[in-house]
């Protein structure tokens, strides 16, 4: 009997070590994610009040699944998942937006994203035509319906955005946006000097922004009469440099080498953008106004200036006639090479 005793206590033992042993293997992190997005959810002892705001009250979304997937390889998806969790600190991180101590106010934008309550929301890709590179190209779209906000960029309501690469973060921009204005040739224009021209000296051809305005406008207008050729004569450069900007006898800068009358660029490659929204179009007889809103991060909450532009149609081209500043940021625009 005292030997049944002692067998039955050795068994007893083994039994609690291997159960212990068990219990230490299981991660208190999330489970892996299956490939249809769904979150295995046996043996996951986390507790959901440790997880960001919003992640537990989608933890079973097969939506967000599939968000939190992606997000370990695409920036893209990256900023998507930190917009749901309210994570305002990896929000800030991907914003583009440089920022040093005494600039930490402009975050009060940033700070109210954690009051966000969502109601549905879905990401897919779609393919968006890009005026500067006159192609389509695949972009995510991210519909979401904010129930409670106490963010000024997000008020209650539906919303979508198209989400792609920008410098170093992701760009957000609000569908459709790329649409207007509706004249291509003048969208076209409009893209081409909103990441230089939002100051008053826009006619100031020894301004630097100005300078590479002028000559990558130039440059743009020629390719569309002869693909590939990325250099410009000086003729034709100080032609459009009037008939476009009004600016007279247009020298460009020492950085762009001139052999032969032929000048090139150094800054030509994939062109530049710039983070902003076309608030508004009017025409008015042979003039068009056009209003944009430019930011200062990528995520379009913190606003930097707000510019009106002028723009005279004369059949063969649109010229910039007028730049006025509606309102000055205290930061400046976020642009970025693309």
């Amino acid at each position: 009997m005292k030997k049944i005793a002692i067998l039955l206590l050795a068994l007893w033992i083994v039994f609690g070590l291997f159960s212990c042993q068990n219990i230490s293997q299981t991660p208190n992190d999330k489970l892996p994610i299956t490939e249809q997005g769904e979150q295995q959810n046996q043996g996951n002892t986390q507790d959901q009040d440790d997880l960001p705001k919003n992640e537990s009250i989608f933890a079973d979304n097969k939506v967000y699944q599939k968000i939190a997937t992606y997000a370990e390889s695409d920036v893209r998806y990256r900023w998507i998942q930190a917009f749901l969790d309210g994570n305002t600190e990896a929000c800030i991180d991907l914003s583009g937006f440089v920022k040093t101590p005494e600039e930490d106010h402009c975050f009060v934008g940033y700070d109210s994203l954690e009051s966000l309550k969502f109601g549905d929301f879905s990401v897919q890709e779609k393919n968006r035509y890009y005026t500067f590179y006159q192609c389509d190209q695949v972009v995510l779209e991210f519909n979401f319906e904010v129930l409670e906000s106490e963010c000024e960029a997000f008020p209650i309501g539906e919303y979508s955005y198209e989400v792609d690469y920008g410098r170093d973060a992701a760009e957000w921009c609000k569908s459709g946006q790329l649409s207007v204005p509706t004249d291509k040739k003048l969208l076209r224009l409009v893209e081409m000097i909103t990441p230089h021209i939002y100051g008053e000296k826009w006619q100031d051809a020894s301004n630097e922004d100005t300078n590479l305005a002028v000559f990558l406008t130039a440059l743009d207008i020629q390719k569309n009469q002869t693909p590939e050729q990325y250099n410009i004569h000086k003729d034709q450069l100080k032609k459009i440099a009037f008939d476009v900007f009004g600016i007279s006898d247009f020298v460009p800068l020492s950085r762009d080498a001139e052999q032969n009358g032929e000048y090139y660029s150094s800054a030509v490659g994939g062109g530049f953008a710039v983070s902003k929204e076309i608030v508004s179009e009017k025409d008015e007889g042979n003039f068009t106004e056009i209003v944009v809103q430019f930011f200062s991060d990528a995520m379009k909450i913190v606003k930097s200036h707000k510019v009106k532009y002028v723009f005279q149609n004369t059949d063969d081209f649109y010229r910039l006639t007028k730049v006025e500043t509606l309102k000055k940021g205290a930061f400046e625009p976020y642009v970025w090479k693309a």
